[in-house]
């Protein structure tokens, strides 16, 4: 039996490069031979969590990181680069996130006002997906404030 860690691998591999594992192996510092073993649910073999992070930085595919966290009752946000954030897509940023929350609060109005009283399960997934948008977009905000945040002063 295949667990979603296995398949994630599998799928990375297997997905993340047109020529499969023989295409991303040389990019990854691994032989083809070596990266389809390590791929392989049925072999021997496993990929380690350091080996798997060259792989994900190359093929910019998470789902292995974001299996990892599933199985841990955490969640993935991606962050982004913002090391050349202007003061327009920092402020573009930070109303992204207000809008998001307004979302938050319209799912959650409905979940509760819907159903007679009811609260029913696929109106707390949305809830559950809208804040999960509210923190991605929260913390791509900060991630371009921090981008362009200068170094404190020693003198302070």
């Amino acid at each position: 039996m295949i667990d979603a860690l296995s398949d994630a691998i599998y799928r990375t591999v297997h997905d993340g490069h047109p020529r499969g594992a023989v295409g991303l192996a040389p990019l990854v510092g691994m032989k083809p031979g070596t990266l389809n073993n390590k791929a392989d649910p049925a072999h021997d073999s496993e990929m380690t969590l350091r080996e798997s992070i060259p792989m994900m930085r190359q093929t910019r595919d998470y789902q292995i990181l974001a299996t990892l966290a599933a199985a841990v009752d955490h969640a993935v946000i991606p962050l982004g680069d913002f090391s050349s954030a202007s003061d327009v897509e920092l402020l573009d940023k930070y109303c992204d996130y207000h809008a998001e929350l307004g979302q938050t609060a319209e799912a959650v109005r409905a979940c509760l006002n819907m159903q007679g009283g009811r609260v029913m399960a696929r109106d707390v997934r949305k809830v559950q997906r809208e804040m999960i948008e509210d923190m991605q977009a929260g913390l791509a905000f900060l991630a371009r404030l921090e981008a362009i945040a200068e170094p404190d002063d020693d003198d302070d």
